[in-house]
């Protein structure tokens, strides 16, 4: 599963895509995208 994070909604803006695993036993993050909310549109 996905998740997405924003922040700086004052601008200029920002949204991640990220996957969480596990690696060893342990949780992970994947970045999958970080840029602005156009992300969404490619």
């Amino acid at each position: 599963m996905n998740y997405s994070m924003t922040w700086s909604f004052a601008g200029p803006d920002g949204r991640a895509l990220f996957r969480l695993v596990e690696v060893a036993g342990e949780t992970a993050v994947v970045w999958l995208r970080v840029d602005n909310h156009d992300i969404y549109d490619s």
